[in-house]
């Protein structure tokens, strides 16, 4: 499922989301890019930062990754 929301509304939709699925906030993982992620990283169980200038952002996020393909992300995965 795809949802493409406005930066600043990310976190509202995870949680809504959440909510309606009634999903367990440390089974789903975020990816982000900047400090409109935040709140969307303190919601879940796994955040991945890729290519972010956002040092706030990288410190609480799972994993940080610079690349410039998402899928180099994958072997990263806790699984």
């Amino acid at each position: 499922m795809k949802i493409q929301v406005y930066y600043d509304q990310k976190a509202v939709w995870v949680g809504r989301i959440l909510k309606d699925f009634e999903i367990n906030p440390k089974e789903v993982m975020a990816i982000g890019d900047s400090a409109g992620d935040i709140d969307m990283f303190q919601m879940v169980g796994f955040s991945v930062a890729v290519n972010s200038s956002c040092k706030d952002l990288e410190k609480i996020a799972s994993l940080c990754v610079q690349s410039g393909n998402l899928a180099d992300v994958i072997p990263m995965l806790p699984l």
